[in-house]
């Protein structure tokens, strides 16, 4: 079987899950150091690259498990098809998350507090 198949078969039902976590972990982490924890070492632009990277990282996992939901076809299971769903759903969520770091980065002054 070849790697790409096998990572097809594995990975891309859950791509939205575990790209979109992937994506808020990086959001977050980057996101709370830069606005509250250590100021003087990341600022604005680093929150909002961080973001910007995170939400790209969501949206290539929303578009694997969408695609592989949309196609539908006669061998995948149902199971499959309804996790690449609820993925496809779950990294939008993820998505929503990812902005508020963002908008706080330009929002609050820098070292506030």
């Amino acid at each position: 079987m070849r790697m790409a198949t096998r990572a097809r078969l594995y990975a891309w039902p859950w791509a939205g899950f575990l790209l979109g976590g992937l994506g808020f972990i990086l959001s977050h982490q980057i996101g709370s150091t830069g606005n509250y924890d250590a100021c003087s070492l990341h600022g604005w632009p680093d929150v909002l690259l961080a973001g910007v990277l995170s939400l790209g990282l969501a949206g290539m996992g929303a578009l694997l498990s969408w695609r592989l939901w949309r196609r539908g076809e006669h061998h995948e299971s149902a199971t499959r098809r309804f996790i690449a769903l609820v993925s496809t759903l779950a990294a939008g969520l993820f998505a929503f998350a990812i902005v508020p770091p963002m908008i706080a980065s330009l929002l609050i002054p820098r070292c506030f507090g």
